[in-house]
């Protein structure tokens, strides 16, 4: 947002506040003040529930990756008992 303040001499009475390309509004210094002061608190209420939800998802994160880390764990395990079954079957047949 871009503040300019005129004033033909002395302080300024009156001020524009641009709101967006193109859109430049004329209001009062207590106008403006106000509408800033609404925006800047508006902004950090908004800047808090982004850093919850930030919170939220690094918790799900870590979730997510330990419970892959168990289904890793758990397929690796599951490969070498089938491995081991597979050489003890093949090993008695053999002696047999």
């Amino acid at each position: 947002m871009c503040i300019l303040l005129k004033s033909p001499r002395g302080r300024p009475s009156f001020g524009f506040l641009s709101l967006w390309a193109n859109v430049m509004l004329e209001y009062t210094l207590e106008e403006a003040r106000t509408l800033l002061q609404k925006n800047i608190t508006q902004a950090k209420e908004a800047s808090d529930v982004v850093d919850e939800d930030l919170g939220f998802l690094r918790d799900q994160t870590t979730t997510t990756e330990v419970s892959m880390a168990r289904v890793y764990n758990w397929n690796v395990k599951r490969r070498l008992e089938t491995k081991k079954l597979a050489s003890s079957g093949e090993s008695g047949e053999a002696s047999v």
